[in-house]
């Protein structure tokens, strides 16, 4: 009995062990993983829990650059970045014990300022609800874009209130309101929700963006050197938030942001006034560009408009006024207008002449028309009975339109086409603002206008700049300027170069080649003869266009637009002369002029006399 006692207590005692073994082993299994757990969160996690925490007291502000300026070549200047103020509101000063109570304290004291400096407020109940909800750290604007003198008195009002305060802002400005309006552009804050770095920051602070002209063509990034260019690179501020999410005011750190770059366009400021003036009470534009190396000198449309009306935003009421004014002054026309060149082609199409074999001295007889099929053309001898017998260089000089047509039914239409194509007519010039193509005359354009084959008729048309072409300013004074530099028809350049602060240099426009005049030096040189005589011999139809000491060259156009009966003229001149160390070579276009020789050749004398005056 003795023995047995012995085992079974044995058992009970290795049972006992084994009962205590399995919670202890069990304790210390779970001990185990919590302290591994707590080892990864602790020191493998740690890293990423500090972050946390830190994003939830840290908030990173954006803070943009200042813009850069454009000059003209001369060094005038046509932007600028003025300070205005903004009155802001600190919830976090101005809070009471509840928040219905914070929300009308501070709509009252908006209305107190308001009142105080006679500029209402736009602040309302759900405005000031949602910001304390979505931004409780950052101050809310409350009025913006205020001039030194309103808040000179803003700062009387806001003198005793806790939580409101006065801070300066940058404005884009344009100190010279219409001048090169159309080429400057202008342009408006960017809308954060559309931004790419949007999700980078707590609040977004954001750029002015170019949206129209310059502004908007040199707004990002050079890709010639990956330079920034107008709009800088933004730089950021961090500020510590409590629990609620409302400012302590201390900044952490501070990243300054780098500014942008200075453009300095082609323009010559005064000839550029001076085109602008000779515009003034006209629909058209002028073009005067360097035949050089493709420089736009001038590039003026009328009717214009005022710049600073966009800044800091224009009303609805200012820019439906523009938008739907009948003379259309938002369009650019010397890069956007389309229109019939008329005689202004003249000198073109005889080139094609001259290179398929066409004797320059061979005579045609203008009795005042052409017959082609049941149609009379008219020539601007008509009344008198016709010119009589012309050979090239004086249908040139008198613009007769008989010498054209018969010889355009000579050669036919590709010669013209080909010519026309090598002149850059028809097509866009690569400028990089907003420009049209224009229309070039072929048989598609024709069955697609008007469901009819290309015929004599309008071949005859296009000989003398009628009918089916439809060209720029901007081209016509590129083709011009071929015609005085041998043939080369360039890109043109309205920026010359980039620079910094500082004034280094950063960027040099390349001129570049759009393409050629294939003719021969001496079919040039016969054309320019008769563009001579033109403007220089006593009875050419441009005389209206000589300048004293100056040997120009021209060539007035006069193309008819408008229902039979009721036609009305776009009056045109072109013309070209080495002024000093240019080679000036412009196109003048009025809407509704009376000819190219009484409207336009008087306003090309007078900006050639401010060239000269240079």
């Amino acid at each position: 009995m003795k023995m047995n006692d012995k085992v079974i207590s044995s058992r009970a005692e290795e049972l006992l062990r084994f009962r205590i073994f399995i919670p202890a082993a069990f304790s210390f299994v779970c001990l185990l993983i919590l302290t591994v757990v707590l080892f990864f969160e602790q020191v493998r996690s740690g890293e990423h829990h500090r972050q946390q925490v830190s994003r939830q007291s840290v908030r990173q502000i954006r803070i943009p650059a200042q813009r850069g300026m454009i000059y003209t070549r001369d060094l005038k200047q046509l932007t600028e970045n003025y300070s205005s103020f903004e009155l802001l509101f600190y919830p976090g000063e101005m809070r009471k014990r509840k928040r219905r109570e914070s929300i009308r304290y501070m709509l009252n004291k908006a209305d107190e300022i308001s009142e105080a400096i006679g500029i209402n407020h736009n602040l309302t109940v759900e405005k000031i609800n949602r910001h304390i909800n979505m931004r409780p750290g950052l101050p809310l604007p409350v009025l913006q874009h205020l001039s030194e003198k309103t808040a000179a008195r803003a700062m009387e009002a806001v003198r005793g209130i806790p939580g409101a305060e006065l801070e300066p802002m940058g404005t884009r400005g344009y100190p010279e309101k219409r001048l090169a309006c159309h080429l400057v552009g202008y342009t408006r804050p960017a809308d954060p929700q559309k931004a790419p770095d949007r999700t980078n920051f707590f609040y977004y602070l954001p750029d002015d963006v170019g949206v129209a002209g310059v502004e908007k063509l040199c707004d990002g990034i050079n890709m010639e050197n990956n330079l920034p260019v107008l709009r800088g690179i933004p730089g950021y501020s961090l500020i510590q938030v409590d629990h609620q999410g409302y400012a302590r005011k201390n900044i952490i750190e501070r990243i300054e942001p780098v500014n942008g770059n200075h453009v300095i366009l082609t323009i010559d400021s005064v000839l550029q006034k001076t085109a602008e003036k000779l515009l003034e009470g006209k629909r058209g534009a002028l073009v005067a560009v360097d035949a050089s190396n493709g420089d736009i000198l001038a590039a003026a449309s009328a009717p214009g408009y005022d710049v600073g009306l966009f800044m800091p935003k224009i009303s609805n009421k200012d820019y439906a006024a523009l938008r739907d004014a009948p003379d259309r002054p938002l369009i650019n026309r010397a890069l956007q207008g389309v229109y019939p060149p008329g005689s202004i082609l003249k000198p073109l199409i005889m080139l094609a002449y001259l290179e398929n074999g066409i004797d320059p001295a061979k005579e045609v007889e203008c009795n005042g028309y052409s017959q082609i099929y049941n149609a009379r053309i008219r020539c601007a001898s008509y009344r008198r009975g016709g010119h009589g017998m012309m050979n090239m260089h004086d249908a040139l000089k008198y613009s007769c339109n008989a010498y054209m047509i018969e010889l355009s039914q000579t050669i036919g239409l590709s010669p013209m086409q080909k010519v026309i194509n090598e002149a850059g007519l028809c097509s866009k010039t690569g400028i990089g603002l907003p420009e049209s193509a224009g229309f070039f005359p072929d048989s598609k354009l024709k069955r697609t206008r008007n469901g009819t084959k290309w015929n004599k008729y309008d071949t005859a048309l296009l000989s003398i700049g009628q009918g089916l072409i439809g060209i720029t300013p901007l081209q016509a004074a590129l083709y011009c300027a071929s015609l005085a530099n041998g043939g080369i028809v360039w890109k043109p350049n309205l920026v010359s170069k980039m620079v910094d602060a500082s004034g280094n240099d950063l960027w040099f426009r390349t001129p570049r080649i759009n393409s050629r005049l294939n003719v021969k030096p001496e079919s040039l040189q016969k054309i320019a003869n008769g563009m001579f005589d033109v403007v220089n011999s006593g009875d050419g139809s441009g005389r209206s266009a000589a300048v004293k000491n100056l040997q120009l060259r021209g060539k007035t156009g006069s193309a008819e637009f408008g229902q039979k009966g009721n036609l009305k003229i776009y009056a045109w001149f072109i013309a070209h002369a080495k002024v000093k160390d240019k080679n000036i070579a412009l196109a003048v276009v009025i809407e509704e002029g009376d000819s190219g020789g009484r409207t336009c050749a008087p306003l090309a004398a007078e900006f050639f006399k401010a060239a000269q005056a240079r």
